[in-house]
């Protein structure tokens, strides 16, 4: 019984992984540097690591952040120490890394996007008091009910960085060489 909990534990994490898949990192880029929490934790686990009784590892796992907050600063001092070094370290290895791998050009910014920021101070001086999320929806139906010829500035403009990008995007990479 207890094998099954721990496979079904497993497969939710590689499930958990997979889905991240999606957000990962650039290829090759540092990995970020940890928190004092998680050397923690580590080590905590380190002490179990024979263990296969799932109500262990979770009862491990369920108190280490209670226990670490109940440590005293000098406790916590190796654990901060190994921290600041992790955090030293990937500031390193990033600027190695970046500095092979520029950044790519961000996106422009769409025509809805470009008279959200245009018309928010507005719609805000119009309505105060009104929480951010109603705000978006005051300047969301004023977009819809703009006429083609009052849209289009904000599309031209959106067009033309576009453009930009798409050729700022194609020098990119040919410099990194992606294809």
């Amino acid at each position: 019984m207890a094998h099954r909990r721990l496979v079904r534990l497993h497969t939710c994490v590689f499930a958990c992984s997979e889905r991240a898949k999606g957000r990962r990192k650039e290829p090759g880029s540092p990995t970020m540097p940890r928190k004092p929490l998680t050397f923690y934790v580590k080590e905590k686990m380190a002490a179990i690591s024979g263990t296969k009784d799932v109500q262990v590892i979770r009862q491990t796992l369920g108190n280490a952040a209670k226990e670490f907050g109940q440590l005293s600063a000098e406790q916590q001092k190796p654990y901060l120490d190994m921290a600041e070094a992790d955090k030293k370290r990937y500031e390193q290895e990033f600027a190695q890394w970046r500095a092979k791998n520029p950044a790519s050009p961000s996106r422009p910014l769409s025509a809805y996007v470009r008279y959200f920021n245009a018309t928010r101070a507005q719609a805000a001086s119009e309505n105060p008091g009104k929480s951010v999320i109603d705000l978006a929806r005051i300047v969301a139906d004023r977009w819809k009910s703009l006429s083609e010829a009052e849209r289009k500035p904000y599309e031209d403009a959106a067009a033309k960085d576009f453009d930009q990008f798409k050729k700022d995007y194609a020098a990119w990479k040919k410099k990194v060489g992606k294809d």
